[in-house]
């Protein structure tokens, strides 16, 4: 049997998981996706990144008014830092 692997990283710990098959993979991904939107789309959690003193500059080159949350790294970037290369 075929098994498919990804792993979650977190700032604490990285997550493991093993699915029967690339569908099965896909529909875990894509849920684990439309979770941290909901919870990015909650005023009170997005409240908490955006207020937050530390989050007022880009974690990478210290930019000011950081536009992207990274949430498996936990970290606020800018535009600049979250797409370094240019699309071909």
């Amino acid at each position: 049997m075929d098994r498919k692997g990804f792993e979650i990283n977190t700032p604490f710990k990285v997550f493991c998981f093993v699915a029967d098959s690339e569908r099965e993979k896909e529909q875990w991904i894509e849920a684990v996706q439309e979770s941290i939107v909901e919870i990015l789309s909650d005023y009170e959690v997005a409240e908490k990144i955006w207020f937050n003193k530390a989050n007022r500059s880009c974690a990478d080159c210290y930019a000011s008014q950081p536009e992207w949350a990274s949430v498996n790294l936990g970290m606020v970037i800018c535009k600049k830092c979250a797409a370094p290369f240019p699309p071909s």
